[in-house]
């Protein structure tokens, strides 16, 4: 098995594929989403400090979260 190393951790070869695969997905989200999405995954904010970087509220930030999940979840059932 092939291991690539990030921040101390070995992630497998099939691991980074898949990671490749979602971020693939989270690009086809309208802007809004996918800027909801990767400021939540990768920047690890709340949902109100997502609204307040887009002069949104923090519900806002909550139901497009949520609306992505819901078309991430399909697209990446489908392609299964």
């Amino acid at each position: 098995e092939y291991a690539l190393t990030a921040n101390a951790k070995r992630i497998s070869l099939e691991d980074a594929e898949a990671k490749l695969h979602i971020y693939k997905v989270i690009h086809t989200l309208p802007t809004p989403m996918r800027d909801v999405v990767m400021l939540r995954l990768t920047g690890e904010l709340s949902f109100k400090e997502i609204g307040d970087v887009l002069n949104k509220s923090e519900n806002w930030a909550r139901v497009t979260f949520y609306r992505a999940k819901q078309i991430l979840g399909k697209e990446l059932n489908k392609n299964e």
